[in-house]
């Protein structure tokens, strides 16, 4: 079993409802994956915190409204997976990407999402869903 930590999935959406992703590397699948943004909470940092630090990272994007909706447990680790839905998500600011980070942010519909998610193209699958399910997108 892995030691703990925090980590934060961010569901975030446009004002026009799209939903703003990173197509980025992984190396479970060994390939690029659709993703939601996400990462480590940190030492002192709020789940909420993170989640917005973490979607300008990954994005450049920023929210007006952010809500943590959820908090899942990890089968390999004693951490918990928090799920955060950012709303109003516009690109106002620059990308902050760590050194070996490399996400290419794009927005896609939520019926893109979904078919992502249900054919299993994706990682952190039960965030993403968790997401869905408390902003009604199901």
């Amino acid at each position: 079993m892995f030691g703990g930590g925090q980590t934060v999935g961010v569901l975030a959406l446009t004002p026009q409802g799209q939903v703003v992703c990173v197509r980025q590397f992984r190396p479970g699948p060994d390939r690029v994956v659709l993703n939601i943004p996400g990462g480590f909470v940190d030492p002192g940092e709020t789940p909420l915190e993170a989640a917005a630090r973490e979607l300008t990272e990954e994005t450049g994007y920023v929210a007006t409204h952010l809500e943590q909706v959820a908090t899942a447990m990890s089968s390999a680790s004693t951490g918990q997976r928090h799920v955060v839905i950012a709303r109003g998500c516009t690109p106002t600011a620059v990308q902050r990407l760590d050194e070996y980070e490399d996400c290419e942010p794009v927005e896609v519909d939520v019926r893109t999402l979904r078919a992502e998610l249900k054919a299993g193209r994706m990682t952190g699958n039960e965030l993403v869903y968790l997401g869905l399910d408390h902003a009604g997108l199901l």
